[in-house]
């Protein structure tokens, strides 16, 4: 069972209500889709989903006990990503030290809802990955999903996986007065929502949101520059402890903004290779499992039930396929391919046959709501050898969004979503039928799970 919650149209005010007395100005950022309404699950959907998440923490935390092993993959995929030699070795070390220490490496299950046109369920992996991304949020969202449902809502919830265990961690592990979240632009960004609240979460006011651009070396210190979202700004100080959120793309990104700049480029690369900086989070650490690993699934007992057959080399069977960057996050580089003869797969990308989305039917009359939405869950895990198998904590959450849109397919993606919806309350309003955006389930959901 999979069922997109109906909030009545009192919760659904009070849901957004509770958002944004947050003080996180949702509505000012142009941004009123980016959390949707929950998402039901069966607890045998969610104990299935749970125990195959469980068998690729064990995978990952085998890795890591082969400290030289895991240096090795962990460089050898940040430096394809930059193009260069960095030595990483001491660097990661400080990763098996989190490791043991209870920090951990958050990491997400991710599946989609799939049709087997026989009008049932079929739930596909499409990823797996770091996600340290979203550890902030989800504190927020739930707190407004118990809001908006009353205190007790025991009726619907039986339990509730939530990131305390990574929270905790990183409270414990950083016992300092200021914390460095490093993004590309987190002032003016899309994702500044999730950033300010993993950095409330974090350290409070006692955090900064760096853009990686405003980050440079002054004699053996590293500096920053903290602006406000007009510009100005508010202070010059020593960056010591980070979190640098930033994924492959986005770091390929910086280095395509600044080739005109080699000397520039250099500095940012000595930023990222710098081992007497604490690095509570390192971007080379977010691909340490990624697509190109997905073919380890069909090896797991449970997992191997999620498992899509995953081709990133050799003779491509004629057929319809996705094609992915392995290291690509947020449905970046993804494109459908017909494959008939002689095709081979692009290096850096895999294919994987093309799956049907579940359409889930969302229909609430006296609202005049009557539209279609596909479902990708994802399970988080906070993967420590320093904490009990049975302690080491997960939460579910889910991306929402509308099927398609003028005939196309919406990816699950959050941009893709932001567009969908802007479009959906379009075609109501030329239809004199005005609705808002909290009338929407659409954007990223927790998942609660059923008796």
């Amino acid at each position: 069972m999979i069922e997109i919650a109906q909030f009545t149209t009192e919760q659904a005010k009070i849901y957004w209500q509770t958002l944004n007395q947050l003080n996180l100005n949702f509505i000012c950022q142009n941004q009123p889709f980016q959390y949707g309404f929950p998402l039901i699950i069966s607890a045998e959907l969610a104990d299935q989903l749970y125990q195959a998440s469980q068998e690729v923490e064990d995978y990952i935390l085998a890795l890591a006990t082969d400290v030289d092993a895991l240096n090795e993959r962990i460089t050898e995929r940040f430096n394809s990503v930059v193009g260069q030699h960095l030595n990483l070795k001491t660097i990661n070390s400080q990763l098996v030290k989190h490791l043991q220490s209870g920090l951990g490496i958050p990491i997400a299950y991710d599946v989609l809802v799939s049709d087997n046109c026989q009008n049932s369920l079929i739930i596909k992996a499409t990823e797996v990955q770091g996600g340290i991304t979203y550890l902030g949020w989800i504190r927020l969202i739930l707190q407004a999903t118990r809001t908006a449902l009353g205190e007790h809502p025991e009726e619907l919830l039986d339990k509730l996986f939530e990131p305390e265990k990574g929270l905790e961690a990183i409270n414990r592990l950083s016992q300092t007065p200021e914390i460095f979240i490093v993004d590309v632009d987190p002032v003016r960004q899309a994702s500044k929502i999730d950033l300010q609240a993993m950095s409330d979460l974090v350290s409070g006011s006692s955090s900064h949101l760096v853009s990686i651009y405003e980050i440079y070396r002054q004699g053996n210190n590293w500096l920053a520059d903290i602006h406000d979202g007009a510009g100005r700004l508010l202070k010059t100080v020593k960056i010591v402890n980070i979190i640098c959120r930033l994924v492959p793309d986005e770091i390929r990104e910086v280095l395509s903004t600044l080739q005109n700049q080699p000397d520039r480029i250099q500095e940012i690369l000595d930023f990222f290779s710098d081992s007497s900086l604490n690095w509570i989070w390192h971007p080379a650490w977010q691909n340490i499992f990624d697509k190109r690993d997905l073919g380890v699934l069909k090896n797991l007992p449970t997992a191997r039930q999620h498992y899509v057959e995953t081709i990133q080399q050799g003779d491509v069977p004629s057929g319809v396929y996705f094609q992915k960057s392995v290291d690509g996050h947020g449905g970046a580089n993804q494109s459908i391919v017909k494959v008939q003869d002689n095709y081979s797969v692009p290096e850096g990308f895999i294919l994987q046959p093309y799956l049907v989305k579940k359409r889930f039917e969302y229909i609430v009359p006296e609202q005049g709501l009557n539209f279609s939405c596909s479902v990708e869950l994802r399970i988080m895990r906070n993967l420590s050898l320093g904490t009990p198998r049975n302690q080491s904590g997960a939460y579910f959450m889910a991306r929402i969004a509308p099927y398609e849109v003028e005939g196309e397919s919406v990816k699950n993606g959050m941009k893709e979503i932001h567009k969908a919806v802007s479009h959906i309350l379009d075609q109501y309003k030329q239809s004199s039928r005005n609705i808002h955006h909290w009338q929407l389930p659409c954007g990223m959901s927790p998942v609660l799970i059923q008796a």
